[in-house]
């Protein structure tokens, strides 16, 4: 069983903060993990756009279709996480009744222990952080919280991260319609106004984005006629 880790929360901070975008987060809170915790195995979930969609990362392909039965299932340590219920500590799957389902085929995967805790950043739940063990008992309730001091770092950390990925989105596309005007401007002797103007009136008319009209402009200076 786990007991009086010795944790460098400077250097985990450090390490999630250093990383770019949300699954680079990700990636490294995996490795940190089994680190801190000296497990078999991690897995961590990225709720995305609407409920029920996710990115998953895991250190081994077995836990992704564990993940996926989860989501299938409406069942498991991280539907409790996500959906605002408390964090999980199970010592010994084989006899888990709260997801019995899902256990056994965790069981069968040949997992024992497990501590799962959800990403939170101001209130919002992100996805989760879980840990495994082919070993029974081999976490603690301090594992528990100590995952979840983690989990609200690398929260924070992936909600920098969707933050900074939005903000190079935008000057992307906005770049990309710039560049876009400026070949009508070029092209068809248009002033800025103009240019723009055509450029939103071919995006109405086939119901495409106004980015993705002056993407395709770039690739084709001759697509719009």
């Amino acid at each position: 069983m786990s007991s009086g880790r010795r944790l460098d929360f400077g250097h985990i901070m450090g390490a999630l903060r250093a990383e770019a975008t949300s699954c680079d987060v990700l990636d490294r809170l995996l490795t940190l993990t089994t680190e801190t915790f000296e497990c078999d195995h991690a897995t961590a979930t990225l709720t995305v756009q609407r409920p029920g969609e996710q990115t998953t990362l895991a250190t081994d392909a077995d836990l992704l279709v564990l993940a996926d039965l989860q989501l299938l299932q409406g069942a498991g340590p991280a539907v409790d996480a996500v959906a605002g219920q408390s964090s999980a500590l199970v010592l010994d799957l084989r006899s888990e009744d709260r997801w019995p389902s899902w256990a056994a085929a965790a069981t069968r995967a040949g997992l024992r222990s497990l501590i799962c805790v959800p990403l939170t950043c101001t209130g919002a739940r992100l996805g989760t952080l879980t840990a495994y063990d082919t070993r029974r008992g081999h976490f603690t309730a301090g594992d528990v919280a100590t995952a979840g001091f983690m989990a609200r770092f690398a929260a924070a950390a992936v909600a920098a991260a969707r933050d900074h990925e939005d903000l190079w989105r935008v000057i992307d596309a906005r770049r990309t319609i710039a560049y876009a005007q400026g070949i009508l401007m070029q092209r068809d002797g248009l002033d800025p106004d103009r240019a723009i103007v055509l450029l939103r009136d071919r995006s109405a008319r086939q119901r495409l984005t106004l980015q993705v009209v002056a993407e395709r402009l770039v690739r084709a200076p001759a697509s719009l006629e």
